[in-house]
């Protein structure tokens, strides 16, 4: 027996039906009106590993889609190719169309023009493939062909997660996550914004690279860049040359970076805390710590703040623990040990610290605490209800008031806005279309909040792809970006 998933009705009454079968070779078959099965077309389209869509032709063919792999391995196929094939109303086969190995043609729609719209999924493999399939494809009909029609390169895929951005001194900003093009544009874990929030239209440093994706970003003052992607650490020139620096420094997995005065850069992962010197050629210093490293802050003379798994501990600047900071216990309801995301030092030297706790030192206090410069708990500062999580702060120079981002309890994204003493000023959620989203990085300038980035779509029913860009006055401001 079989699972039929896609069956179409051809114009002389025909049946076609199509399922998965991958490497067996059944996966098409053909029956009269009266269900009687007809014999296989020469070419058969059971070849095809999968069938995910039909589509009746006017003139009687059809339409036949779904993916191939030329052999299996094992019972696992080799490649998963998305291609799209046509037959005549007596089972003659035309032509196909293929795309990259790792893709998925899942929908056919004929327009009135014989153009055929093709949807599905795509991931290039190399830069020959880029642009080739961006889940929405236009293919002609005419002459009995599947040409594809190279000036309708769609993009359409899920909301961009957009893990980290940094900013340069002279307003760029650095953005990295998990995202293949930027306004139609391939940019493939990493894009650069102007000030003003365009796209920075000649950096396209891993554009020969669309397997990759970016999660950590950090601008460095005379023009180059560090990004940590899913496959290692990176130094991007001013010229964009690219070095693998975990080629020369076996640090293939950066979740933190985060620069000291004279220039060393701190990387933090799950369980360690690494420093480069500041020519980044070597390690200046190895410190373990207890659990994953999630952000980083220096302090004056030089110590260090981490928050993790850990909790909140100080280092110092030879990455030896200081004793003289005790924080507080972060847990959940059930006592566990919990999360702290992200920290902000205020001017006078206390903590502001976020994450997915929900007490601490078993004091109910949701997701945001407010620590002593010795690590002490203040119980006066309240927490934020309604919130899943935090992810991200940033505080305002001139009055010490706090940004944060992260999500609301219903797993929706939303940036709060509190007072140096932790009244709440404002709060918003934004709208992720994926139903669910979050604020992972917020950038303050000295006097207001510059940037957001995250999974969003939407922010008060205005399309914003994944950033947004903040005035003086707080209002939004549309900038040009599609991000997917």
């Amino acid at each position: 027996w079989r699972i039929s998933r896609r069956i179409a009705v051809l114009k002389d009454g025909t049946i076609v039906v199509g399922s998965s079968t991958p490497c067996n070779d059944e996966s098409f078959a053909w029956y009269t009106p009266q269900g009687i099965r007809k014999p296989l077309p020469e070419t058969p389209p059971s070849w095809l590993a999968e069938i995910t869509a039909l589509l009746p032709l006017p003139d009687g063919g059809f339409l036949v889609g779904g993916w191939y792999t030329f052999s299996c391995v094992q019972g696992s196929p080799v490649i998963h190719r998305g291609e799209v094939w046509r037959y005549a109303a007596n089972g003659t086969f035309h032509t196909l169309t293929q795309f990259s190995e790792t893709s998925d043609v899942f929908a056919l729609a004929l327009r009135d023009d014989e153009k055929l719209w093709v949807g599905g999924n795509s991931a290039p493999q190399h830069a020959s493939q880029i642009g080739i399939f961006n889940g929405l494809a236009l293919l002609d009909l005419a002459n009995d062909g599947l040409e594809r029609i190279p000036a309708y390169n769609l993009v359409v895929s899920n909301e961009a997660d957009i893990m980290g951005m940094s900013l340069y001194p002279d307003g760029r900003v650095l953005v990295v996550g998990s995202f293949s093009h930027v306004n139609g544009q391939p940019r493939y874990g990493i894009a650069r914004l102007l000030a003003d929030g365009r796209l920075e239209p000649d950096f396209a440093p891993f554009a020969d690279q669309p397997r990759r994706w970016g999660r950590i970003a950090l601008a460095l003052a005379d023009g180059r860049a560090l990004v940590g992607t899913n496959d290692g650490l990176y130094l991007i020139n001013t010229d964009q040359q690219v070095t693998n620096l975990s080629a020369l420094n076996n640090y293939n997995d950066p979740w933190v970076l985060a620069q000291q005065p004279d220039g060393k850069v701190l990387i933090g992962n799950n369980g360690s805390l690494r420093r480069l010197r500041a020519d980044l050629s070597t390690v200046d210093m190895d410190i373990s710590t207890s659990g994953a490293v999630y952000n980083v802050a220096i302090i004056a003379g030089g110590k260090i703040l981490v928050a993790g798994t850990m909790g909140v501990i100080r280092l110092h600047n030879d990455g030896t623990i200081d004793n003289q900071f005790t924080a507080p216990a972060f847990t959940n309801d059930a006592g566990d040990p919990s999360t702290v995301n992200s920290l902000a030092v205020l001017s006078d030297g206390s903590i502001i610290a976020g994450g997915i706790f929900t007490r601490v030192n078993n004091t109910a206090q949701p997701t945001i605490a407010r620590l002593t410069s010795t690590g002490a708990f203040d119980n006066t500062f309240p927490g934020l209800n309604g919130v899943q999580s935090v992810n991200t702060i940033c505080a305002q120079n001139t009055d010490n008031a706090i940004w944060l981002g992260g999500s609301s309890s219903a797993g929706q994204p939303l940036i709060a806005h509190i007072s140096a003493t932790g009244a709440q000023q404002t709060i918003a959620t934004y709208t992720a279309l994926s139903n669910t989203g979050s604020i992972r990085s917020v950038l303050c300038a000295s006097d207001h909040m510059r940037w957001a980035g995250g999974t969003f779509s939407l922010i008060d029913n205005q399309s914003f792809y994944g950033v947004a860009r903040y005035l003086q006055v707080r209002s939004r401001v549309f900038t040009p970006l599609v991000i997917r």
